[in-house]
């Protein structure tokens, strides 16, 4: 049996308009009842219930806030979350040095001697005020 793309590819994306359309209905309903607030960048901030302050695209998908700069979600659990994002070890670890290296938040931090207003180098807070 061969697959006619055409008609395959027409009924996929009748199902997609068909779900922007009723994105678009909740949506309305949803800025009208006043559970969200549209946002100056598109998105649309979440105001009531258990998803209160969650940011969601302009098409309706929850954004999950991780920092990925890495290439990867930064997160560790002991359960799958939502997003399926993150490492999941079953039964979770206690091993901090491993949480943290799982969780891709492992960072090296150190310090370092930075100029203050008056010009002297100090690793601390600078006590002098530029006028």
């Amino acid at each position: 049996m061969s697959v006619d793309v055409n008609q395959a590819f027409a009924a996929e994306r009748a199902e997609q308009m068909e779900a922007a359309r009723e994105w678009e209905s909740e949506l309305q309903n949803r800025l009208a009842a006043g559970t969200v607030k549209r946002l100056s960048d598109g998105r649309y901030r979440v105001l009531t219930g258990w998803d209160a302050g969650e940011i969601l695209s302009a098409r309706g998908v929850p954004e999950h806030g991780l920092d990925a700069t890495r290439g990867h979600a930064a997160l560790y659990s002991s359960v799958p979350a939502w997003h399926n994002l993150g490492n999941v070890i079953p039964g979770g670890i206690s091993d901090i040095d491993k949480v943290l290296e799982l969780g891709g938040i492992g960072y090296q931090a150190g310090s370092r001697q930075e100029p203050c207003a008056a010009g002297r180098r100090s690793s601390s807070p600078c006590a002098c005020r530029s006028t």
